[in-house]
C-alpha cells in the first residue's frame, strides 16, 4: 500500500491560494487588511465583489480582539507589556492592542520568518545582543541571540 506524506500548509499558503486579492474565493484576514489600506499585497483588481466597509471594519476589530486575547494568554503578569510583532502576520496587528503597553515593529520585521527559517540551515554557535525596538517610553529593547 502506497503511503502519502501529509500535506503541510500554513497561513501564508492559505492566503496565497484562497485570498480574494490573489484571485481566490475566500475572504481572509489578508484581504481585510488590504481592503482597509493597512497592507499592500496582491491586487485589488482580482476582487470581483468587495465586502461592505462596515463588514471589513467588524472583521478588523475581531482580528484585533483575537490578537489581544492571544497576548493576554501568553503574558506572565497582568500588567500591560510591550508587544513585538514580526513576520508577514505583523501587518494584521494594529498600531495599538488592548492589554499591550505598545506595539513594537523592529526594522526589517517583515522578513523575520525568512531569517527564522534559514537559521536551521546554518551550523555553529554565536551569541550577540541586538536592538529590536524601543519601549513605549523610548528605552531600547534588546534581545540576546
Amino acid at each position: 500500500m502506497k503511503r502519502h506524506r501529509p500535506l503541510l500548509c500554513c497561513y501564508d499558503c492559505l492566503a496565497l491560494c484562497r485570498a480574494l486579492v490573489f484571485g481566490g474565493d475566500t475572504l481572509t484576514a489578508t484581504d481585510v487588511a488590504v481592503l482597509l489600506g493597512r497592507m499592500d499585497l496582491g491586487t485589488l483588481a482580482a476582487i470581483k465583489q468587495q465586502p461592505p466597509q462596515h463588514d471589513l471594519e467588524a472583521a478588523w476589530n475581531q482580528i484585533q480582539t483575537m490578537l489581544a486575547r492571544l497576548v493576554d494568554n501568553m503574558k506572565t503578569s497582568r500588567g500591560a507589556v510591550p508587544v513585538v510583532v514580526v513576520g508577514g502576520g505583523a501587518k494584521l496587528c494594529g498600531e495599538q492592542l488592548a492589554g499591550a503597553q505598545c506595539v513594537v515593529r523592529p526594522e526589517h520585521e517583515d522578513v523575520a520568518n525568512a531569517v527564522g527559517a534559514a537559521i536551521p540551515q546554518v551550523r555553529g554557535c554565536s551569541a550577540f545582543c541586538i536592538r529590536i525596538g524601543s519601549h513605549c517610553d523610548g528605552a531600547p529593547i534588546h534581545y540576546i541571540v
